[in-house]
């Protein structure tokens, strides 16, 4: 019986590492944000590009490669028809999660993105 619940002790221990330092991630982002430092934010984008193409087999990439601060879509995957926004929006500002949104469904809505795909929002400012 010991062997079988090793594995899920082990994952378990993935589980709470991973959570621990996306939430580390999370207010490192919210403490330079509001120091004017969006370095990192940045890396949050390749971070999660390079995470979720393991994760789900994913091959998306990152948009503002090409064009530095793309219209509200940070990476997508053409293939698997799916587009990603991280932001670090703060609710703080009234009414400028909203209209990240709005401008994130917009986008998404146009011409340039991928066709019957779908879309996810990481946002740290939450």
């Amino acid at each position: 019986m010991r062997d079988r619940d090793e594995p899920m002790m082990n994952r378990q221990k993935l589980i709470d590492e991973i959570s621990e330092q996306l939430a580390i991630l999370t207010h490192k982002i919210k403490l330079q944000n509001g120091l004017n430092l969006t370095d990192l934010n940045i890396h949050a984008e390749n971070f999660f590009r390079d995470f979720l193409n393991l994760l789900h087999g994913f091959s998306l990439c990152n948009c503002n490669a090409d064009n530095q601060n793309a219209a509200t879509i940070d990476l997508r995957d053409d293939e698997n028809r799916i587009a990603i926004q991280v932001t670090s929006n703060s609710q703080r500002a009234e009414g400028d999660t909203h209209n990240t949104s709005r401008r994130t469904f917009k986008a998404w809505l146009s011409p340039n993105a991928p066709p019957g795909g779908d879309l996810a929002v990481i946002n740290f400012g939450a």
